[in-house]
């Protein structure tokens, strides 16, 4: 007699990816027992305990569906997860290069005039001093002049 496998099919949270795959693999193999022992047996006997094996056999095979079903939906729900976090990742980026240049420019804007302004003074001071300067010693000159000749 064939050794049947009680199968569970409940939700244990316990059980991983794995265990779960390595549970439906031994399901897999005693269906194969199963139909290999259907085609080496022929008496009456054997014929009877062959159809209580084909509906266990049955009965494994659909809760083998549902486990498959269970695990097919599992790992769709990661890929969406998966593709969730990238976007919860990347969006931000993407709205900050669209609207922050244009917020920073508006932010900036009184900083550059002031500093457009600061340049400006910085730029022709020393162009102005010269002249300043030059103006000074020329009037210096000519006072001195004055003097010299009275």
């Amino acid at each position: 007699m064939v050794k049947v496998t009680d199968i569970n099919t409940t939700n244990k949270p316990d059980l991983s990816l794995e265990s779960q795959i390595d549970r439906l693999r031994a399901i897999m193999e005693e269906n194969l027992r199963y139909t290999k022992a259907i085609r080496e047996s022929s008496t009456l006997e054997a014929q009877k305990e062959l159809q209580q094996l084909l509906k266990e056999n049955l009965k494994i095979s659909k809760d083998l569906y549902i486990m498959t079903k269970k695990i097919n939906r599992w790992i769709f729900g990661q890929r969406i997860w998966g593709i969730v976090k990238f976007l919860l990742i990347l969006i931000p980026f993407i709205l900050g290069a669209i609207y922050l240049p244009p917020l920073l420019n508006q932010a900036l804007k009184p900083y550059q005039e002031f500093w457009r302004l600061n340049q400006q003074v910085s730029e022709s001071a020393p162009a102005g001093m010269l002249e300043q300067l030059s103006n000074f010693i020329q009037a210096g000159n000519q006072i001195s002049d004055q003097d010299n000749a009275n």
